[in-house]
């Protein structure tokens, strides 16, 4: 509180991703500064034409009979990825060709190994492994896209989570998004209604059958977060404000 306090004091400008955020100052510093704004998190304009959705898919080796759940971010505990490899036969269950992608950036801190080895182990005990792909890699920018776009639903099950770079990289490419109900991620999800937010993660597989199972309300959900990203959030529109 101390040191926003007197950051604000000193900075022309304050940016924050979202709105409670700034409403939050209240509680932290008993006010509202009136050099606060708020920008949500940007996403790239001009990359969902650049990529086919089905020579997406079929590089990584997605049949058309799939449908792709895909989770990505850093490896670490927050992402609550163990959550969704529990539930995971639940879907399958209910779907069939439900097929589910994990991927993880690896990264310097220590927990990263650990928490990847936690992942592989679950995995690897899942009855339902054969329909679960796990991958730990660094993509390139453009890569990372393409493997976005092969998703038929983004889900971010993460535990804890201010702002997600993912899942503003998701509504570039027009990505349906399931996210746990906390903090940015859900308040994203109700601004940009490009998804579902779920307020109890043991319920994320009742979300994931609801949205495979219905494909218009997957394409509405990819309407309304590329309509986002050209009114709302694309980097134009960020730096134009940033600038004002």
């Amino acid at each position: 509180a101390e040191f926003v306090d007197k950051s604000l004091k000193e900075l022309n400008a304050g940016i924050f991703h979202e709105e409670y955020q700034k409403q939050a100052l209240k509680n932290n510093i008993g006010k509202i500064p009136k050099n606060v704004y708020v920008f949500p998190h940007g996403s790239r304009e001009d990359i969902n034409s650049k990529i086919n959705k089905e020579e997406a898919r079929k590089g990584f080796g997605y049949t058309n009979k799939d449908l792709v759940v895909g989770v990505a971010g850093i490896a670490s505990e927050n992402k609550g990825f163990r959550t969704l490899i529990r539930q995971w036969s639940k879907v399958v269950k209910k779907v069939p060709n439900a097929f589910l992608s994990l991927e993880l950036k690896p990264h310097v801190a220590k927990e990263t190994k650990k928490y990847i080895e936690k992942v592989l182990e679950a995995v690897m005990k899942s009855p339902v492994s054969k329909r679960i792909e796990f991958t730990v890699k660094d993509y390139d920018e453009m890569e990372f896209y393409r493997k976005l776009k092969s998703f038929d639903v983004l889900v971010l099950p993460y535990k804890s989570e201010s702002q997600s770079g993912v899942l503003a990289h998701g509504f570039s490419v027009g990505a349906p998004a399931i996210v746990t109900d906390i903090e940015g991620l859900g308040a994203e999800i109700r601004n940009s209604k490009a998804g579902i937010a779920v307020r109890y993660r043991k319920d994320f597989y009742k979300a994931i059958i609801k949205l495979l199972k219905k494909k218009r309300l997957r394409e509405k959900f990819s309407r309304n977060a590329l309509d986002y990203v050209k009114n709302v959030n694309g980097w134009s529109i960020i730096a134009r404000k940033t600038f004002q």
